[in-house]
């Protein structure tokens, strides 16, 4: 059982895990001059997950993708999980709770990209239902890169009454109401609310 906390961006505890991860990397991929980012300029939330008796031992950023993966994308970057806590299902419950912060924020998708050399992070993103997709960002055209995606539910508003009861009246309202939100400002807002809100207006 782990308890997940939201935390600031330089976060000591999260800084540490993305250094622990840093380093599982480069052995995994024999890259002793990897560097991985620290700062994320859209991000979204940065969470660990502490463990019964307070120590940190999993990670996960979210942030709006800057790279070409549709409006509306979310990026999952930095899953870790310290070796010592791995096989108690961590990555599972951080994922979830990534999830639920990016259908909060609105998010239409969720992206990631991982490697043929962590085939946990394979498994796990099959069976929580990701599909793999064409690569994106900067590893894009390595071989051991894999990217995966999934599009998340979106939220139906239906509006019912009799003729002039005011329906176009709350449309419009939702419409304005999904407008001030961060994530509606990525792309065109009437696309955007289009997209996540469909106003279904029916009468008797």
């Amino acid at each position: 059982m782990i308890t997940i906390r939201r935390v600031e961006p330089d976060d000591a505890d999260a800084h540490a895990l993305w250094a622990e991860q840093q380093e599982d990397l480069a052995r995994r991929y024999d890259a002793p001059d990897l560097v991985l980012e620290t700062r994320f300029d859209t991000l979204v939330a940065s969470l660990v997950g502490y463990s019964e008796q307070g120590e940190p031992v999993a990670s996960i950023v979210l942030r709006w993708s800057p790279y070409d993966t549709g409006a509306g994308s979310l990026e999952l970057k930095r899953l870790f999980v310290r070796p010592l806590h791995r096989g108690h299902g961590h990555s599972k419950v951080m994922m979830g709770a990534a999830e639920a912060i990016a259908r909060k924020a609105g998010a239409t998708r969720i992206v990631l990209e991982t490697g043929t050399e962590q085939p946990e992070a394979l498994a796990l993103y099959d069976r929580l239902g990701y599909t793999r997709i064409p690569g994106y960002g900067e590893y894009k055209d390595e071989p051991d890169s894999i990217c995966y995606g999934r599009d998340l539910p979106f939220r139906v508003l239906v509006v019912t009454g009799a003729m002039g009861a005011g329906k176009t009246s709350v449309g419009e309202s939702a419409h304005s109401a999904l407008a001030v939100r961060g994530p509606a400002r990525r792309s065109s807002t009437r696309t955007r609310c289009a997209r996540r809100t469909r106003l279904l207006r029916t009468t008797p």
